[in-house]
C-alpha cells in the first residue's frame, strides 16, 4: 500500500511541478519588472492579491488531480465496498475543498479591497482587480 501512494504522489507531482513552478510576475514593482524602478505600499497588496490567484489557480489542478485519483480507485476497487468508499470519500473531500477554496477567496478579495481603499462599489471594478495609483 505504501507504495501506491509513492506512485500517487509522484503522480500528482509530475502533473502539478511544471504548472507550479511558472511563478514569474508574482512581484509587481522593482527593476526588470516593467512596473517602475520603487515600489509603493499598495505594492504589497498587488503581490499579495498575486500569490493569491496563483494559489487558487494551483488548488484547482491539485483537485483534480486527487478527483482523477479518487476514480481510479472506484473502477479499480473489484467490488469492494472498503475501496469504493475511500474513493467517493475523496471526491466528496475534493468537492468541499473547492467550496471551502471559493467561500476562503471571496472573503480575502474583499478584506483586500477594503484595505486599499476601494470601500465604494463603483470603485470596485472588474472581479479581483486592486487599482494602484
Amino acid at each position: 500500500m505504501n507504495k501506491i501512494k509513492i506512485i500517487y504522489g509522484l503522480g500528482v507531482l509530475s502533473v502539478t511541478a511544471p504548472f507550479l513552478a511558472r511563478g514569474e510576475g508574482l512581484v509587481p514593482c522593482g527593476p526588470g519588472t516593467g512596473g517602475g524602478a520603487y515600489c509603493k505600499f499598495c505594492d504589497l497588496f498587488l503581490l499579495a492579491k498575486n500569490v493569491i490567484d496563483f494559489l487558487f489557480k494551483a488548488s484547482f489542478v491539485f483537485a483534480t488531480v486527487v478527483i482523477l485519483i479518487a476514480g481510479f480507485k472506484l473502477l479499480t476497487s473489484a467490488g469492494n465496498p472498503e475501496a469504493a468508499a475511500g474513493g467517493k470519500k475523496m471526491v466528496w473531500n475534493a468537492l468541499l475543498g473547492i467550496v471551502i477554496l471559493f467561500c476562503a477567496w471571496l472573503i480575502i478579495d474583499t478584506v483586500l479591497k477594503v484595505l486599499t481603499g476601494s470601500t465604494s462599489i463603483e470603485n470596485w471594478g472588474p472581479w479581483n482587480t486592486i487599482n494602484c495609483y
